[in-house]
């Protein structure tokens, strides 16, 4: 009797909870359902397979300007090894800056979780080598979640709950791709005027390259698919270009928050600075003017047509910053290498000027095959690099949609 009556009240209360459940939501208490329905909740803390506290100095907390999140993919680590020789961590830190590389996990066999043909350009490493690296240069953070494109959202709340567990003393946060170029002595001196500094005073702000009405694309042979139940919505909320955000860690924090109560959506710039940040109450403030789209006018930043050649020791004349501070190099090392001395070279020097008016890379940059790198970079022969990609046509906008 005792044991019937038990099953009795227990059918009985969930049966209450379905209903209550069910008055709550047609109150508005739940509101209307979210967009982006997913399979499953995914939790927002991760776990740490490798962690390294880069914030963090033998002796207490040390200030941090700014912390730079590098989502990079496992097999790229020749890539990881070219920024970190391009811009040390000695170089960074007097900068004030840290810089921490967000990976995913290998499986058992020490292969690429992503087999899919996008991902071929990616070398195949093993768990070892992941390992080896994460002892040898300490700036790895690899969580326990697969390493795939469609797991790009988990990377990228990994990072910001790292920020927000590790490094809440950071003034800024920077996130970024490890393909994309950022011009750091140059955001140096930006973090310390409007509308940079600004953001720190204010509720909080998300800076970066603001797209605004991208239509959802519902073709099945598109690297961007999104069906109608992953995002039954054909337009998404304004967002920033994934390739490199600013943002502060009460920013970050407030992001956590929201995403304690939304499900996770794999397009992770759309997800995080679209979606988050709108129940997060926070607004963008759009950077146009310090990005380009195009390889071609990162490549005017260091190179000049041949009949123009400029010298600082023969002409007296001085050379220029780059009009841009993020800029896609298109895989191409030479260019990133390249970019990354012009900056040097202006920063340690202080001989770089600013185009004005009509010198302005918009109005003035023009890509032939007779451009040469400027020589104060210590380049005198043709950049093959330039030309191959002038045969390609390098005014053409990137075919990434999404940033």
């Amino acid at each position: 009797m005792c044991y019937k009556l038990g099953r009795v009240i227990a059918l009985l209360t969930i049966l209450t909870f379905f209903v209550v459940l069910l008055q709550y939501q047609k109150k508005g208490g739940l509101g209307r359902p979210h967009p982006l329905l997913l399979s499953r909740r995914r939790p927002v803390t991760t776990n740490y397979i490798i962690n390294n506290l880069v914030c963090d100095v033998s002796v207490g907390k040390e200030r941090v300007r700014l912390i730079s999140l590098v989502t990079s993919h496992p097999g790229n680590g020749q890539l990881r090894d070219k920024l970190r020789t391009l811009l040390p961590t000695s170089k960074l830190s007097k900068l004030g800056m840290r810089r921490l590389f967000l990976l995913g996990t290998l499986d058992s066999e020490g292969r690429r979780r992503d087999e899919s043909p996008s991902n071929k350009k990616y070398n195949w490493v093993s768990w070892s080598d992941i390992e080896r690296e994460g002892r040898e240069h300490r700036d790895l953070v690899v969580g326990d979640f697969l390493e795939s494109y469609h797991n790009l959202t988990p990377k990228h709340m990994m990072g910001l709950e790292w920020v927000d567990r590790f490094c809440p003393q950071a003034t800024f946060v920077l996130k970024q791709d490890d393909d994309i170029i950022v011009d750091y002595f140059q955001l140096d001196v930006l973090l310390g005027q409007p509308p940079f500094a600004s953001v720190v005073e204010d509720k909080g702000q998300i800076l970066g390259k603001v797209l605004h009405h991208q239509t959802v694309i519902r073709d099945p042979s598109s690297k961007w698919f999104v069906s109608k139940d992953e995002y039954p919505s054909d337009i998404f909320p304004s967002f920033v270009s994934g390739w490199a955000y600013i943002t502060t860690p009460k920013v970050v924090k407030a992001l956590l928050v929201a995403a304690q109560n939304l499900e996770y959506f794999w397009i992770d710039d759309v997800h995080v600075t679209g979606t988050l940040r709108e129940a997060a109450g926070i607004s963008l403030l759009d950077l146009a003017d310090y990005f380009t789209t195009f390889k071609g006018q990162l490549e005017c930043c260091v190179a000049t047509p041949e009949k123009k050649l400029f010298v600082v020791q023969e002409h007296g004349r001085r050379p220029f910053w780059c009009d841009f501070v993020i800029g896609p190099p298109n895989d191409d090392q030479v260019l990133m290498e390249l970019f990354h001395r012009h900056a040097t070279f202006c920063h340690t020097t202080k001989l770089c000027g600013r185009r004005r008016g009509r010198q302005r890379l918009e109005r003035s940059c023009v890509i032939t095959p007779h451009m040469i790198v400027n020589r104060f970079l210590g380049h005198s022969q043709n950049n093959n690099s330039i030309i191959r990609s002038v045969q390609k046509g390098v005014w053409k906008p990137l075919a990434r949609n999404y940033g």
